[in-house]
């Protein structure tokens, strides 16, 4: 073989050995997700189709909340931020982990409010499957009457179309969930 040729494959052999070693490098994984950073001076990530920041606390923050029935179905520790159905309000999640055996997570609501909630895992994997049948819902409602004689409210929620019982409300009378910043 001449010499131009061994010189020509080596210089590709090292080419293509530096541009695998930066594929490599420039990937982590996360929660099984492969991350490919975009500005890592920045600290701003790419998950699959998703951005994510890392903030002060390293803690990953996701743009979005795509991964987020996963997490709380799991409750595995997850940030992400999502923007408010009714007020149009960017607000963040964050799924704290499992502490003294439930689950804890927090969540933004408008106004100034937060909601936190300590959930048992029976009750964390009814949730889940509520923001589930809400997030593939084709229309999702609720009506509220109140009585203004004694101010008793009965409140329907629907999901396309179908009454449902909205475990939420169930967390918050029940002390499950607690609302505050009002």
């Amino acid at each position: 073989m001449d010499k131009k040729y061994i010189i020509i494959i080596a210089i590709l052999i090292i080419i293509s050995g530096i541009f695998a070693s930066l594929m490599i490098y420039e990937r982590l994984i996360v929660n099984k997700q492969i991350i490919t950073p975009i500005v890592v001076d920045k600290v701003v990530y790419k998950v699959n189709r998703q951005v994510i920041l890392v903030d002060k606390e390293m803690a990953l923050v996701v743009v979005n909340c795509d991964a987020f029935l996963d997490m709380l179905t799991s409750c595995t520790k997850y940030r992400c931020q999502f923007i408010h159905p009714l007020t149009g309000e960017t607000m963040g999640k964050e799924i704290l982990g499992m502490i003294d055996g439930k689950c804890n997570y927090v969540e933004q609501i408008p106004n100034g409010g937060k909601m936190e909630c300590k959930y048992t895992e029976s009750f964390r994997k009814i949730i889940a499957q509520y923001y589930k049948d809400m997030e593939y819902a084709e229309s999702i409602g609720f009506e509220a009457n109140i009585n203004l004689g004694s101010g008793e409210q009965i409140t329907k929620y629907t999901i396309d179309g179908k009454e449902v019982a909205n475990p939420l409300q169930e967390a918050t009378d029940t002390g499950i969930c607690v609302i505050s910043g009002y």
